[in-house]
């Protein structure tokens, strides 16, 4: 089990890091991405990557938050990650943990419905939403 765990928060934590590093790259002038849609599918495009993106960064927090909470390092692959806050009440920390599951499942249907939605562009409407998203050599 704690080999689990560990891996769980190690796999967290690098997940943590590349999504810091997304949100960065993507506020950078000129990596903005325009939508193909107009309308109400450009507002849900919209809509849905905040939600991820908020998810995520709810999913890393809650994560951290209990781990700390119980006055425990965060392991990142061998290496504890001292925590940055005090020890939490155990009701507290369960609450946190409840919340982590929670953000987790959100996380898993809303991504499954994104890569339905990109599907659904790609054989339904046939339009490019799928293909862009793919890595240069690939689309053509």
């Amino acid at each position: 089990r704690g080999l689990m765990e560990d891996t769980h928060m190690s796999f967290g934590v690098l997940l943590t890091l590349v999504v810091v590093a997304r949100i960065v790259w993507r506020l950078m002038p000129g990596h903005q991405v325009s939508s193909l849609e107009a309308g109400w599918m450009r507002l849900l495009s919209k809509a849905t990557h905040y939600l991820l993106y908020v998810l995520l960064v709810a999913e890393a927090g809650l994560g951290f938050a209990f781990r700390w909470g119980a006055g425990r390092p965060m392991e990142f692959f061998g290496a504890g990650i001292p925590p940055l806050i005090g020890e939490m009440a155990r009701p507290l920390r369960r609450e946190l943990r409840e919340f982590h599951e929670w953000v987790g499942w959100a996380i898993i249907a809303v991504a499954l419905l994104h890569a339905l939605a990109a599907l659904y562009h790609h054989y339904v409407l046939k339009d490019r939403v799928l293909r862009r998203m793919l890595p240069q050599a690939a689309q053509a």
